[in-house]
């Protein structure tokens, strides 16, 4: 839940370095801090879920440092598109794991 807490944070206030901090290594190593703080630029409202929580979070037998994380909507989804956005990011699992650094 803090993983979360810390990313409604970082996209808020669309800290680019915050963001990518939280990604795991698969992704930062294709992404740059920079094309983070492009994308909100381009984007008032990217990776923004002001109606989102955590729902369950599913840890790994015997490996905690590797969980799946659901998400809920807290109220209505967004009109318009966002609101599909919303809906798309609540039906899915997110891979959480712990790296080193």
């Amino acid at each position: 839940m803090e993983l979360l807490d810390d990313w409604l944070e970082a996209t808020q206030k669309h800290d680019a370095a915050a963001v990518h901090g939280l990604l795991s290594s698969n992704i930062t190593d294709r992404c740059t801090v920079e094309e983070f703080e492009q994308f909100f630029e381009r984007d008032d409202y990217a990776l923004t879920y002001p109606n989102m929580g955590v729902e369950e979070v599913f840890v790994a037998e015997g490996n905690s440092d590797k969980a799946f994380m659901t998400m809920e909507l807290a109220g209505e989804p967004r009109p318009g598109r966002r609101g599909e956005i919303d809906v798309f990011v609540a039906a899915r699992p997110y891979p959480i794991v712990r790296e080193d650094g």
